[in-house]
């Protein structure tokens, strides 16, 4: 439901920033040692893991996550950013039998974003762009729900991703694409999740 609500409020936005949006010239203003601010939201799949060197295997639902971001453009087509993203879920614990459990997660990622203005179409207005970092990725499982008390555990987390951003005007921007996402959970051993992302963000 929280995911919902995140992606309703991105349309809406989204919407209004076409509506007030100006016509966007072939030689923009350049992005170089400007920043953006971003508001974001992201899916993570399902996943069985075996956790705890072993000794649990665990059923991950689908993660909703949804977070900000601030970017720095080292110069027109380069910049770096810094994302923090907050999401929760339940799993389904396949040796004990317990179903149906509480998680959080939190996730602080570090990318470099490289936009490849050379393929950009429609007067520069749509990029596509090229994306990696690294952060770390914290698990925190409800283990007593009368005082909610969580077991977390926080490791590193590597990405990897491609998508395509479209500029409303020199200031509103919109950017959706896919990330893959390296991480262990709770000595898991690495897994992949493949995530689809959405943001919507404002250069300054």
């Amino acid at each position: 439901m929280k995911l919902k609500k995140s992606f309703v409020l991105l349309a809406a936005l989204s919407a209004a920033a076409v509506v007030n949006a100006q016509e966007l010239d072939s030689d923009l203003e350049s992005r170089a040692g400007k920043f953006d601010a971003h508001l974001l939201v992201q899916t993570m799949d399902a996943r069985r893991v075996t956790v705890n060197s072993g000794a649990r295997e665990l059923d991950i639902e689908s993660v909703g996550m949804s977070g900000v971001g601030v970017s720095y453009y080292l110069t027109e087509d380069l910049a770096a950013s810094l994302e923090f993203l907050t999401g929760a879920t339940e799993f389904d614990d396949n040796d004990s039998g317990l179903e149906a459990i509480d998680a959080g997660l939190f996730m602080l990622n570090l990318n470099v974003d490289y936009y490849v203005s050379a393929l950009s179409m429609f007067d520069n207005k749509l990029t596509p762009y090229v994306s990696g970092g690294v952060g770390c990725l914290t698990f925190a499982e409800e283990v007593d729900d009368a005082d909610d008390d969580y077991d977390s555990s926080t490791d590193m987390a590597f990405n990897l991703g491609a998508g395509l951003r479209y500029d409303f005007n020199k200031d509103i921007f919109i950017r959706g694409g896919y990330r893959l996402i390296a991480t262990e959970i709770k000595d898991s051993g690495t897994e992949n999740f493949n995530c689809i992302n959405l943001a919507l963000g404002w250069v300054f």
